[in-house]
C-alpha cells in the first residue's frame, strides 16, 4: 500500500516533468524499501531524466538485481544506457524488457530511439510504426518516425510523418525545423520558408531557424536576403 502510493505520487511528478521532485520522493521511499523492484525502476527512470546521468548510472548499478527482476526495471536500465550513448547495450536491455512484458510504450519508444542511434533504421521504423498505430494521437511518435525515415534517406515518408506530428502539435518548433531541413533536401524551398516563418513567429531566438531560412533563400536565388540572415 505505502510503496504503491509513493510510486503513484512520484509518477505524477514525473509526468509533470518535475524530475528533481520525483527523484527526491523516490529516494525517501527507496531508503526504506531498497529491494522493491518497481520503486527501484521508477527511481532510476526519474534520475535518468536529470542532468546528472553519471549519478543515475551509479544508482542503476547499485540496484542492478532489483531492476533485472521486472520489465519496468529493465526499461529503466536500458534508458540509462541510451542516455550514456551505449546503444547496443540499451537495445539488449530494452529487448529483454519488451519480452518480459506487459506491453509498455516507454519500452518501445526507448527501443526505437536506441535502434535509430545505432543505425538500425529498418527495425527502428518497425518499432515507431507500431507506436503510431497504437497511439495515433501522440506527436512525438510521428516525429521519431520522421527522424528515422530522414536518416534512412526516405524523405517523402519523413515529410509525411513530420507533417502528421505537426497536425497533432502545431507549435512544436523542433519538428518545424526538422521538416524544413527535409524539405530543403527535397528542394521544396518555398515550403521550407513557409514553415520557418511560422517557427519564427513562435520563437524568433532559435539560430537554426535563421540558418535553414538562409539556405532556402540561397537556393531560391534570394542571395542578398540569405546573406542578411547570416550577418
Amino acid at each position: 500500500g505505502l510503496i504503491y502510493a509513493g510510486c503513484r505520487l512520484g509518477r505524477m511528478l514525473y509526468l509533470q516533468r518535475k524530475f528533481a521532485e520525483a527523484k527526491k520522493l523516490y529516494g525517501r521511499f527507496l531508503s526504506r524499501y531498497p529491494d522493491d523492484p518497481m520503486l527501484s525502476a521508477f527511481t532510476v527512470e526519474a534520475m535518468g531524466n536529470s542532468d546528472n546521468i553519471q549519478e543515475a548510472s551509479q544508482m542503476a548499478l547499485r540496484l542492478k538485481n532489483a531492476l533485472s527482476s521486472s520489465s519496468k526495471g529493465l526499461c529503466a536500465s536500458g534508458y540509462i544506457h541510451l542516455r550514456q550513448g551505449e546503444f547496443h547495450r540499451a537495445i539488449a536491455l530494452l529487448s529483454q524488457a519488451k519480452a518480459a512484458g506487459p506491453e509498455n510504450v516507454d519500452v518501445d519508444f526507448y527501443l526505437g530511439q536506441a535502434l535509430l542511434q545505432a543505425g538500425d533504421y529498418e527495425r527502428a521504423i518497425d518499432v515507431f510504426n507500431q507506436l503510431v498505430r497504437c497511439c495515433p494521437q501522440n506527436p512525438r511518435y510521428y516525429a521519431s518516425l520522421g527522424a528515422v525515415y530522414k536518416k534512412s534517406g526516405q524523405l517523402m515518408q519523413a515529410s509525411i510523418a513530420m507533417q502528421t506530428a505537426l497536425s497533432k502539435n502545431s507549435s512544436d518548433i523542433s519538428v518545424m525545423i526538422d521538416l524544413s531541413q527535409i524539405w530543403i533536401e527535397m528542394k521544396y524551398f518555398r515550403n521550407a520558408l513557409h514553415i520557418l516563418d511560422k517557427a519564427m513567429e513562435i520563437n524568433p531566438e532559435i539560430p537554426e531557424i535563421y540558418i535553414n531560412k538562409a539556405i532556402a533563400l540561397w537556393h531560391t536565388g534570394e542571395i542578398a536576403e540569405s546573406k542578411k540572415l547570416l550577418n
